[in-house]
């Protein structure tokens, strides 16, 4: 990851690497171990990263130093690895020049520049970009289930079931729970199940983080809801690279 993030900072000089998000399952899979747990997660080959960026100009300049794979329009081989660029919604415009990535749910919940829900993390280099808390890393699988799931494929749902056994399993949330006038209410509702409660704790947290405007916008997007206004993606590979 560090000669990835490396390259694309050399490639595109307006870029920052503060402004570089680690999401998917490099960004799991490092959740997964500073919490303590040592079981195997899916295994996967390729990395994404989302990019807060103000203007195009560092898309444009990484379009152009990096062999673009697959047909997404988002995948590119950087540093032999194939890695997802994902840039946010505080890109406004575009050249016709270039062809602007597709949208992703995930995107419209989580990826507008917002720095709620982000932590350091610290490169070998020294370099620090960021990376998801759980309930933003919560929040991303969310979009990323609501993007796919109408097309039936549910691969999200593994991820989703880790994040929810990392919150039941989580001294820090426990904590929480017994030890909070909040989390006492969540124990008493849930009737002292504390695997449920800390799964009531973990819905709260993400509502809390995207907040209200983005609460909204969730019965809209979910499967089976008469208003939601699904499109189909631009391919097969479109419908399982945005967000791993």
């Amino acid at each position: 990851m560090t000669r990835v993030v490396e390259s694309a900072l050399e490639a595109a000089s307006p870029l920052a690497s503060d402004s570089l998000m680690l999401i998917g399952a490099w960004c799991r899979d490092i959740l997964h171990r500073a919490l303590g747990h040592d079981f195997d997660t899916t295994a996967t080959r390729d990395l994404d990263l989302a990019l807060g960026l103000s203007s195009w100009d560092a898309y444009r300049a990484l379009n152009a130093a990096f062999r673009k794979i697959g047909h997404t329009g988002l995948r590119y081989r950087i540093a032999d690895l194939d890695v997802d660029l994902l840039p946010s919604e505080r890109l406004k415009t575009h050249k016709a020049s270039w062809t602007r990535p597709p949208k992703r749910a995930v995107q419209r919940l989580v990826l507008r520049g917002d720095l709620r829900g982000l932590a350091p993390l610290q490169l070998s280099t020294g370099r620090q970009i960021r990376i998801p808390t759980i309930p933003g890393f919560a929040a991303a699988k969310l979009g990323a289930w609501l993007d796919r799931s109408v097309w039936g494929q549910t691969k999200d749902a593994g991820d989703i079931a880790l994040i929810l056994y990392w919150y039941s399993q989580s001294p820090s949330v426990q904590d929480r729970l017994y030890d909070t006038t909040t989390g006492n209410g969540i124990l008493i509702r849930e009737e002292a199940d504390v695997p449920r409660a800390a799964a009531h704790l973990l819905g709260a947290d993400v509502a809390g983080l995207i907040g209200p405007q983005r609460l909204a916008e969730l019965p809209e997007c979910w499967l089976g809801n008469s208003t939601a206004q699904v499109g189909p993606p631009s391919s097969p590979d479109a419908r399982s690279s945005s967000a791993h």
